[in-house]
């Protein structure tokens, strides 16, 4: 699977902003959307598919755990009743700022859900990242 939208999700702008940095120094020519809420990140899934703007669809999601409103693990639960009415399916990946195993585990459990990775988002966990799903 080819690479050509991210979708970024996390409640700090921060975070998306550096994120987004992050990305653009491994130097991948891409789309980057950032979303502040897990409910802005299914409706911009939902918005994305219903217009059929697949170039706009991600085929990766860098989803925060906590969130207010709809956590990650809320969002996660929500895309899957989504799913059947989605053009594809794009590989989900959990940000953390911390290391908890139960989270890991928890993660364990959850087919549509690919890896959890600790924050911040670095270079290097990017490079890591795209190799392991997706064509280069």
């Amino acid at each position: 699977m080819k690479l050509n939208c991210i979708l970024l999700i996390d409640d700090d702008k921060l975070t998306n902003f550096l994120n987004k940095i992050v990305i653009d120094k491994a130097c991948l020519p891409i789309r980057v959307i950032k979303k502040e809420s897990a409910q802005a990140g299914l409706k911009y899934l939902l918005e994305t598919a219903l217009a059929n703007r697949l170039t706009h669809f991600p085929d990766l999601i860098l989803l925060d755990i906590d969130m207010p409103g709809l956590d990650g693990w809320q969002f996660i639960e929500s895309y899957t009743e989504l799913k059947p009415s989605l053009p594809s399916n794009p590989v989900i990946l959990m940000l953390s700022s911390f290391d908890e195993p139960k989270y890991f585990l928890k993660a364990s459990g959850l087919p549509d859900l690919s890896g959890i990775y600790i924050k911040p988002l670095s270079e290097q966990t990017i490079n890591t990242i795209i190799p392991q799903f997706f064509d280069v």
